[in-house]
């Protein structure tokens, strides 16, 4: 019974021990846990003032930049208004030279012209009408030199351009001068102009429209454009489809066959 007394106080003091050493571990465990949701929130902490102070460092920048733009503005506004009356203070100034240079112009005028007699004021007026009448002279030499130019090279194309088939008033209306041409423009609205040779037909005569109804075109310039188009390359003929574009190169429309 002393034994069996012994061992169960034995074990008793076994399962104190037992649980001295549980509670221990336990209460442990909490102080370790604590102390790193205590660390945690220290951490969270530090975080927190970190982010302050970059939010504060960002807003600090933020408005550092948005005064030295401020200032920046201010002073470009001061530069260019500166500049703006500088330029105004020149353009001010040199109206005030340019009013003094034409009053002392004039003045020195009325002053030479006081002090000029009738008879030299004559002799200086009879070179300047003669350099005037020679211009004049010049320039009627040069614009009839220019016209009979043009009419030769008019001349030179009727020449070189074959005649159609039309009545006997047309042939006439075309070897007639420039003068006659133009006489007959003048006195007779109904003449187009060809697009092409630039010359005026009757509007009762054959002629044709580019399919933008945009350019004319007589009978001699549609026949030339038949024969060139027949004489190009195959290449070219295949490229337009076999069809006859307008020569001015604004479409790429084709003629169309009731007007050929």
């Amino acid at each position: 019974a002393d034994e069996r007394l012994a061992v169960e106080q034995q074990q008793q003091e076994v399962a104190a021990e037992q649980r001295r050493l549980q509670q221990e571990a336990a209460a442990e465990q909490r102080r370790a846990q604590q102390q790193a949701a205590d660390e945690r929130l220290a951490v969270e902490q530090q975080q927190q003032e970190v982010a302050a102070e970059q939010r504060r460092l960002q807003q600090e920048a933020a408005a550092e930049q948005r005064r030295l733009q401020q200032e920046t503005a201010a002073e470009q506004r001061r530069l260019q208004q500166q500049a703006a009356d500088e330029q105004q203070r020149r353009l001010a100034a040199a109206a005030e030279e340019e009013r003094r240079r034409v009053k002392l112009a004039r003045e020195a005028t009325v002053q030479r012209r006081q002090q000029e007699t009738p008879e030299r004021r004559l002799q200086q007026q009879v070179p300047n009408e003669q350099r005037r009448l020679a211009a004049v002279a010049e320039e009627e030499r040069r614009r009839v030199q220019l016209a009979r130019q043009a009419a030769e090279q008019r001349r030179l194309q009727e020449q070189r351009r074959p005649q159609p088939e039309a009545p006997a008033e047309q042939p006439r209306a075309r070897q007639s001068n420039v003068q006659s041409r133009q006489y007959i423009l003048q006195q007779t609205k109904d003449m187009k102009r060809c697009d092409s040779c630039l010359d005026y037909i009757m509007k009762s005569s054959d002629w044709v429209t580019c399919p933008t109804m945009a350019h004319f075109f007589c009978n001699v310039c549609l026949l030339d454009l038949l024969r060139a188009f027949k004489t190009v390359g195959y290449a070219v003929q295949k490229k337009v489809k076999g069809r006859i574009l307008c020569p001015m190169k604004e479409s790429e429309a084709p003629f169309g066959d009731a007007a050929l």
